[in-house]
């Protein structure tokens, strides 16, 4: 996308509804958000095909500074937001910059996964997913580029989750869900809602949990198994031997302001699937935290 098409949206579309979240354009081209005294800024993860061994697609991951350039916690962040008008205004700009970064230069064939705060759920009401389809639209990016990522939370009302899919679905967009210890039998119930994509944290698995038996599942249902946080190359062969269909994590690429700079070394890696050393260091900030 052209920087005088990104300008034009921010400058008319963007600051009539986000007055309190202004953006700057910075000289790489990349946008930034302010929020009260810190600054917003996206980095993105790679997700690869489990099976090609290509990137897919990109996780958006929000960062955040401090007035002094120090880094801040996400979640503290969104934990400022005091009440629920001002944190769906923040997450909705969280996803907006994360699509402004990926559409300057990220190849129309890959799709961006965004994070959905859990208090958003509770707080819209009907008609999840309308208001960032009209920020694609004014982008010119179809909503089927875009995976949302919703939270499983056993304390959010089992009703407003399956209207969030069911919502979100008849926008176009696909649906992710995170997998959590026993969730079988919870999204066994969505049936016709079952989420397109299931997220694995191989963490998490213990006892009847096997990687395998999760992926199986999810297939079992007609979603694919994404399988994140990979951290290691016995993990990274689990997930492979697992038959997932997308794998990410800090084991084939940290988090990273430039996609271009993540994709080769990346690849190279995943050829490798869990054969070579593990040369990348956690992110200092959750790898796989607020994505916006």
């Amino acid at each position: 996308m052209s920087p005088d098409r990104i300008g034009d949206f921010i400058e008319g579309f963007y600051n009539s509804r986000f007055p309190e979240f202004p953006l700057d354009r910075l000289g790489d081209g990349s946008v930034v958000a302010r929020f009260y005294q810190c600054r917003l800024s996206s980095v993105f993860q790679p997700v690869f095909d489990g099976r090609v061994r290509a990137p897919v697609g990109h996780k958006g991951l929000i960062r955040c500074y401090g007035a002094g350039g120090e880094s801040l916690s996400p979640w503290g962040i969104f934990s400022h937001a005091a009440d629920d008008a001002t944190l769906v205004q923040l997450d909705r700009v969280c996803r907006t910059l994360h699509v402004l970064n990926f559409i300057r230069r990220t190849p129309s064939g890959f799709r961006l996964f965004v994070t959905v705060q859990p208090r958003l759920l509770l707080a819209v009401g009907l008609g999840y997913g309308r208001a960032f389809q009209t920020i694609l639209e004014q982008l010119g990016v179809a909503t089927s580029r875009v995976v949302i990522e919703l939270p499983e939370d056993p304390n959010l009302d089992w009703d407003i989750l399956k209207l969030a899919v069911a919502n979100y679905r008849s926008c176009g967009y696909a649906v992710a869900l995170s997998h959590a210890p026993g969730s079988h039998d919870r999204f066994a119930g969505l049936k016709g809602l079952y989420p397109d994509i299931l997220k694995v944290d191989p963490r998490d698995l213990g006892g009847a949990d096997s990687l395998k038996g999760v992926v199986d599942v999810a297939h079992r249902h007609g979603a694919q198994a994404l399988v994140h946080r990979i951290e290691s190359p016995q993990v990274a062969g689990r997930a492979t031997r697992a038959g997932a269909d997308f794998v990410q994590g800090n084991y084939f690429s940290l988090p990273s302001p430039d996609w271009e700079a993540q994709s080769q070394p990346a690849e190279r890696r995943v050829q490798g699937f869990g054969t070579g050393p593990h040369v990348h260091e956690r992110a200092p900030v959750s790898g796989d935290g607020v994505g916006g």
